[in-house]
């Protein structure tokens, strides 16, 4: 940890870093307590906070790519975009783009990974110190938990489960 890129960044983070490379060191011997990796199945979806200005200009690239407009949200500004198993939330609520540190522009603030037992993936997560975020934490209307990535954007870690209900 002593490197000129750690001693870079905030102190805080690097830390936090320190410790769960320390359990990770840990639950590779087998004897802390850490349940075992949930291996990503699947990308169940990309989230993309959409400028207003940008909005029709990347609904005709989504559609020359042979994505269609499947469902719009009932109470937000945001459209699902499908083609096969392939899933774009645009999300154009004003709200929304600031919503990640940094980005205030277009750009992708969440993705949806599926893997086999998502319950067993967030006991991880929380035994290694990722920072877990409640649908109430981001004013969502969903029931999908997420862990906050460095960059502050979202993963959503979902299973079968919860796969049938992402999009009611």
């Amino acid at each position: 940890i002593f490197n000129d890129v750690f001693r870079m960044g905030h102190s805080d983070q690097t830390a936090r870093d320190g410790l769960r490379s320390y359990h990770l060191l840990r639950s590779m011997q087998g004897d802390s307590g850490i349940p075992a990796p949930q291996p990503i199945e699947s990308v169940a979806f990309l989230e993309i906070a959409v400028e207003p200005d940008d909005l029709a200009s990347l609904r005709e690239l989504l559609s020359a790519l042979g994505m269609a407009c499947v469902g719009r949200h009932h109470t937000l500004n945001a459209e699902r975009w499908a083609a096969g198993d392939v899933n774009l939330v645009l999300n154009a609520e004003s709200s929304f783009t600031g919503r990640t540190p940094g980005r205030d522009a277009t750009a992708v603030t969440a993705i949806g990974l599926r893997v086999a037992n998502a319950y067993e993936a967030f006991k991880r997560a929380d035994k290694l110190g990722y920072d877990i975020v409640e649908p109430e934490e981001v004013g969502a209307s969903h029931r999908m938990s997420a862990l906050r990535n460095v960059d502050g954007s979202l993963s959503y870690i979902i299973d079968d489960s919860q796969l049938s209900r992402t999009w009611d």
